[in-house]
């Protein structure tokens, strides 16, 4: 037997990349060489978090660089030899010959760097902060000229080019489809004639794009959320489908002159979705932290002044709350628990003191799971809703809908108006599955329960008046999820909300649209009550009985907006409204003292974040700029005829405007406040549609990265893609032009495990003899 001969794999610094025995292979060795654009780019990109061009000097020859010194650890190294991790190497003078980026990152991670970096920022009495700034401000110079020598490098047909690979990538993550498309969308468009060129044509680089996309819109957020003075946050929990329990957290900022508008303008943008380690008030408000420490935001702690959540204790606690963490270290921030689950939250419990209004649900839940899962039960529903003409009918479809659980007001109306429109031939369908024998006996006596109790007039009676009564309250819940609403546009729906209801209270029970529908298509024989040919059970009585208890239920509801979206309990409830609603200032014409306490009591409770803004001076100040805008509107901007929204973005694009800087920077602030949480709880349906069952491993970061491109408001015909190619296109050499690749064969599986049937027969029988 030949002797066996040891192979052996020759590693070094110089990247000897031939492995085997000496004798059978000749040695090849390649020099590294580290360009110095390469080691620039590092001080300004993956370096440019610590500080890098403050103390990495490169010394180089003909462009190739030639030792990395670190000129804080040579200057402070007598102070941090005896720290941990110190090495003589980095302090020398010579510098380090270790050219790799990642020893340049581990060495700037070091305790005896950091040590020593601190030294110095404190020995030239810089400010972190102020250092912060500046260095963005470089680094956005250094950036802005890698995007012309990448751009240079990429002429307009290549450009051209990745522009429309992009465009498919940013279609995909706007329209949530599978990256596998990208490769089939663009066959399909290659064979209507349109080019793509050779590279970047597979699945992974669409994933790679839409990360740089994502990335672009990052850093617009970050630029956003660094040059308002104030913004808000909003937070909700959710578990997804791989029971990971995540925190989505929104910025709200005000925009006075936002482009292409002619109104102010509240945004709402989507900051983080993020792992929450812990459950608990602390675990969030450190989630809270951590996404405002990625997206580096300067001074957020001055800029914050508001937190809006919904109802859970771990947010609202008056201990250890959410809100309690916060105010520990910003004193002035504001919480605002969402306006539509208040309303949700103070109708139920109103309604839920009434047992019409429980049968009602109750029926309503039972119908959808009667239904839920029974093609049978459906199949022959729908072949009793096809024997009745169309005309009987004012809404399609015939399938029970949910409106339990965590729904709105909406799906719960949505769900009585199908019930209602059907209503004769849902009884009609549970007598005849009480006489099918393919149903159990348990479940034939459930059907005829719910025929029994369910076949008195008083139950369609009574969903036709709570159709009616909770009509003005869907459109008030409607209202409050819109993107864009502020502290006095949800005061002012609640007021229409309220009128709505008086309307309705003053209105005859017959006379309400529902119910002159319902009573148009019954029809009386014989003294009997027929609707959609089923006889409803004391009819006269129960008309009598749910018209007397209209004014009970329509005061119940009234008394729960009041209750609920009316306290004044706060600065901002009592007086933020007044000042933001022009419509009321025709007052100060009589009063020389108009709001004078509102304009005060919100100076003073605000000081800290308006100081940090740029006002320093004292309420006599502030008041004196109130008065001059109150006097100036009133005369000239007719503030009874012009919205508000509209009003105030004359007011910030007046030529004056200088002259009423404290009071704009108030109302900044006041529009900046939390009112509704309803645009984080659709992020969670967004969530569960991208990361389904079937893509349950989706990375976080790109998780992320596809649902800040998809939650993107930005007109996807308009938006510009221009950012994220230069971004993509400077982060790494890049090369458009090159050729198709070749086909490489496939890689060798690794063995997996064998079973007995694996094994070979002979081998089998030797082990048994």
């Amino acid at each position: 037997m030949e002797a066996y001969k040891k192979r052996q794999t020759f590693i070094s610094f110089k990247r000897n990349l031939v492995s085997g025995t000496p004798a059978e292979k000749k040695l090849k060795t390649y020099d590294r060489k580290l360009q110095l654009q390469t080691a620039n780019k590092w001080k300004v990109s993956t370096l440019a978090k610590y500080n890098a061009n403050d103390w990495l000097e490169i010394e180089s020859v003909d462009g190739i660089v030639t030792a990395l010194k670190w000129k804080v650890c040579r200057e402070y190294a007598s102070q941090i030899q005896i720290l941990k991790g110190y090495t003589p190497e980095w302090s020398c003078g010579k510098g380090c010959s270790r050219l790799q980026h990642s020893s340049a990152i581990t060495h700037a991670e070091g305790m005896s760097h950091q040590k020593a970096f601190e030294i110095f920022m404190k020995t030239r009495g810089m400010n972190l902060c102020d250092r912060i700034e500046k260095l963005n401000e470089l680094q956005q110079e250094m950036r802005q000229t890698d995007i012309l020598s990448g751009i240079q490098t990429m002429n307009s047909k290549d450009f051209d080019l990745t522009k429309k690979k992009f465009e498919v990538a940013y279609f995909i993550a706007k329209e949530e489809l599978s990256l596998c498309l990208y490769p089939k969308i663009i066959q399909l468009e290659e064979k209507h004639g349109v080019v793509f060129g050779q590279a970047y044509k597979n699945e992974n680089t669409c994933g790679v794009f839409i990360d740089y996309i994502a990335l672009s819109l990052a850093i617009d957020l970050k630029n956003k959320l660094n040059t308002r003075n104030f913004f808000t946050i909003l937070i909700d929990g959710s578990n997804d489908v791989s029971i990971k329990e995540k925190e989505a957290i929104f910025a709200i900022t005000f925009s006075p002159a936002p482009t292409g508008k002619s109104e102010v303008n509240v945004e709402c943008d989507f900051l983080s979705l993020l792992d929450v380690e812990y459950g608990t008030s602390h675990g969030v408000f450190n989630t809270i932290k951590k996404s405002l420490e990625n997206i580096e935001v300067v001074n957020c702690n001055k800029k914050l002044v508001g937190f809006g959540g919904d109802g859970a204790s771990v947010n609202r606690g008056s201990k250890s709350g959410v809100k309690m963490l916060l105010k520990a270290e910003v004193p002035w921030i504001t919480f605002g628990w969402c306006v539509a689950h208040r309303l949700e939250l103070s109708l139920k419990e109103k309604l839920r003191k009434t047992a019409s209004f429980n049968d009602v649900d109750y029926m309503i839940l039972k119908m959808h799971y009667i239904y839920k899962k029974s093609p049978k039960k459906l199949r022959q529903l729908g072949e009793l809703v096809s024997i009745l003409e169309d005309d009987e009918y004012n809404i399609g479809g015939y399938r029970p809908k949910k409106a339990s659980g965590t729904r709105w007001i909406s799906h719960k109306v949505q769900a009585l108006e199908m019930i209602l429109d059907k209503y004769g031939v849902y009884l009609t369908h549970l007598e005849n599955m009480t006489e099918d024998i393919t149903f159990t006996n348990a479940e034939r006596a459930k059907f005829k329960g719910y025929h029994k109790k369910w076949i008195y007039a008083r139950m369609p009676l009574y969903i036709a008046l709570f159709i009616e009564i909770l009509a003005p309250a869907k459109m008030l819940s409607k209202c409050f999820q819109s993107d864009e609403i502020d502290v006095l546009a949800s005061s002012g729906f609640v007021q229409q909300a309220k009128s709505h209801l008086n309307r309705i209270q003053k209105t005859k029970f017959i006379n309400l649209p529902t119910v002159k529908r319902f009573l148009a298509k019954v029809t009386e024989k014989e003294e009997k009550f027929y609707f959609q040919g089923v006889a409803l059970n004391d009819f006269v009585n129960a008309k009598h009985l749910v018209k007397k208890s209209k004014s009970i239920h329509i005061e119940l509801v009234t008394n729960s907006i009041i209750e609920r979206l009316e306290t004044s309990d706060t600065i901002t409830d009592m007086y933020g409204t007044k000042v933001l609603n022009t419509e009321g200032w025709f007052q100060s014409i009589e009063n020389e003292t108009f709001l004078d306490e509102g304009i005060e009591n919100l100076f003073d409770f605000y000081r800290a974040p308006l100081r940090h803004a740029g006002f320093a001076g004292t309420v006599n100040d502030v008041l004196d700029a109130w008065h001059s805008l109150v006097n100036y509107t009133v005369k000239y901007l007719a503030p009874h005829n012009t919205g508000y929204c509209k009003l105030w973005h004359q007011i910030f694009s007046s030529s004056m405007k200088n002259e009423w800087v404290p009071v704009l920077l108030i109302v900044e602030l006041l529009f900046t406040l939390p009112v509704s949480n309803a645009k984080v709880e659709r992020l969670f349906s967004l969530m569960n549609r991208v990361k389904t069952d079937t893509r349950n491993s989706l990375k976080k970061k790109r998780l992320e990265n596809l649902i800040r491109v998809s939650f993107d408001e930005k007109d996807s015909n308009l938006f510009d893609l221009s950012s994220a190619i230069e971004l993509w296109t400077n982060d790494a050499v890049r090369r458009p032009k090159q050729s198709v690749r070749k086909c490489y064969s496939k890689r060798a599986k690794k063995a997996g495990l064998k079973t007995l049937i694996d094994l070979d027969s002979s081998s089998n029988e030797s082990s048994n003899e």
